[in-house]
């Protein structure tokens, strides 16, 4: 590649934090319950392991936009 293939197409990458930034942004606007969930689910599972939240099932547990909006706080304090 030279320098002038180099210019027309910039290579973007996100790093993962930046997604997680994003979407812990993007998650608050979003006014499905169900999609804030996925949005939630979808964090965690970017977080390495010892970061990750312990997300209780939907079937025994009934996540709110509280508990999200909590669970999207706490997960900001540990990335960032």
């Amino acid at each position: 590649m030279n320098e002038k293939t180099a210019m027309k197409s910039p290579k973007i990458t996100m790093t993962c934090q930046d997604q997680i930034l994003e979407l812990i942004q993007n998650c608050p606007t979003e006014r499905s319950l169900s999609k804030k969930k996925e949005i939630l689910y979808h964090i965690n599972s970017l977080l390495v392991r010892p970061d990750q939240l312990k997300i209780p099932s939907t079937q025994s547990h009934q996540l709110t936009t509280d508990y999200i909006n909590m669970a999207l706080h706490r997960i900001e304090g540990k990335v960032f």
